[in-house]
């Protein structure tokens, strides 16, 4: 009975992509690693933010925050940020990361109308394609609900048809606050050189409204779900062969069982 069901539920999968529920809690760390995935051509990465804040809000004017993603080697820190010393921004580019295929998104909540600025770097993510989604004024208290609906009817979205590579995603203020945002991207690899093993980062850079000495990150709480995957398979491209090479050696060891007592009953 339990071997016909581990058959029934490697045949059928019930899921369809790997789901993080981030809850960040006041953090003032310089970068953040969020996700590490390997993407095949056709993968997603769907990351809706419902939200963002950070303290001091008259102080914040002066900081920088946002995300990059970046193809890396290994899911060690990104080549990128490798140069960076301990006080330096992750925004700051120096001239040798400009041939590392990433891509940032920085936040201008300083704005009127605040927005997400992305800037792509080298050859590979020139054409990396990035939709988003206008999201209806939310009541901040129906989060946990906006979430679950998120999760289990992801096929009701409806995300911005990109005629060409948009630059800019638009954010939304929570309640009239001016440090709290809600917002939502969607990544697509649609070429093999976009294919590879992907960082997230969340970056929080110092407040440049302090003198240099009192220069510090702000601490911020993030409420997000990322959603990643590959075609209809929610594995990194890395562990899809697993579960072939799993079932595989599970079929070799139950075979080598019968064969010792085989041998066992005839010796």
């Amino acid at each position: 009975m339990f071997s016909c069901l581990c058959v029934f539920v490697f045949l059928f999968p019930f899921a369809n992509g790997r789901i993080h529920n981030l809850n960040i809690i006041d953090d003032n760390r310089q970068q953040i690693l969020l996700s590490t995935f390997g993407f095949l051509r056709g993968g997603t990465m769907n990351f809706n933010v419902t939200d963002f804040t950070y303290d001091k809000a008259g102080v914040g004017k002066g900081s920088m925050f946002g995300f990059s993603i970046a193809k890396a080697k290994t899911s060690g820190i990104a080549e990128y940020l490798q140069s960076h010393s301990s006080r330096s921004c992750g925004f700051y580019q120096s001239e040798e990361a400009n041939e590392i295929p990433h891509a940032y998104f920085q936040i201008d909540h300083k704005s009127e109308k605040p927005k997400i600025t992305i800037i792509r770097y080298s050859v590979d993510f020139d054409l990396l394609d990035i939709e988003y989604e206008t999201q209806t004024n939310l009541d901040p208290s129906n989060t946990n609900q906006t979430l679950k609906s998120n999760v289990t009817t992801p096929s009701v979205k409806k995300f911005e048809k990109n005629e060409t590579l948009i630059n800019e995603i638009p954010m939304q203020r929570i309640g009239g606050a001016q440090h709290r945002f809600r917002f939502q991207f969607q990544v697509i690899v649609r070429r093999k050189s976009e294919e590879g093993l992907y960082n997230l980062y969340f970056h929080n850079c110092f407040n440049t409204t302090d003198s240099h000495l009192n220069q510090r990150p702000l601490n911020i709480n993030l409420t997000a779900i990322l959603i990643e995957r590959n075609l209809d398979n929610y594995l990194s491209a890395g562990e899809m062969p697993l579960p072939v090479l799993y079932f595989t050696w599970a079929v070799i060891y139950f075979l080598s069982g019968f064969y010792w007592i085989f041998v066992l009953k005839t010796s």
